[in-house]
């Protein structure tokens, strides 16, 4: 699933650096921020999609090639570490992706209306990262201890 939702931001990213008239602006170092910002959106998102690829196509028989029973627990522990590697690859295509929309308001739109929108790309990355803390706040939950509370 994280592929996917990846290369949904990829594709935004693509666009954005192709669609974009970056001309109307005549800040040349914001514009070249901006293409820098999209660019590192666009790799870290194929690294990711890419990982994704490859750790699907070939986890599966880890575990089965191993010639010990430790074999399918070695093949987990490496299983997660290539999760965490391919989050932070897709959480760095999101947040440049973020960066970008920022930037790409102040060369499209007046100064205030640019700060109103980086200001709700902010905000918005704000509410993901207290969504994050939230979730992964759930792991530490003894499941044996909860209750069900009647409203």
């Amino acid at each position: 699933w994280q592929g996917v939702q990846v290369a949904v931001v990829t594709g935004f990213s693509f666009t954005g650096l192709v669609n974009v008239d970056t001309e109307q602006g005549k800040n040349g170092p914001l514009v070249s921020m901006y293409n820098l910002a999209l660019i590192f959106s666009i790799c870290a998102g194929l690294y990711s999609i890419l990982h994704t690829l490859y750790v699907t196509k070939f986890a599966p028989s880890l575990a089965l090639r191993g010639e010990t029973p430790e074999a399918v627990t070695r093949a987990i522990l490496a299983l997660r570490e290539e999760r965490k590697v391919i989050y932070n690859a897709s959480v760095t295509s999101i947040v440049s992706f973020a960066v970008g929309a920022s930037l790409g308001a102040f060369i499209l739109f007046n100064v205030y209306a640019a700060a109103v929108a980086s200001l709700m790309v902010v905000t918005t990355m704000y509410l993901v990262l207290m969504a994050r803390n939230r979730v992964l706040s759930y792991r530490d939950v003894d499941v044996g201890k909860l209750q069900l509370v009647k409203t």
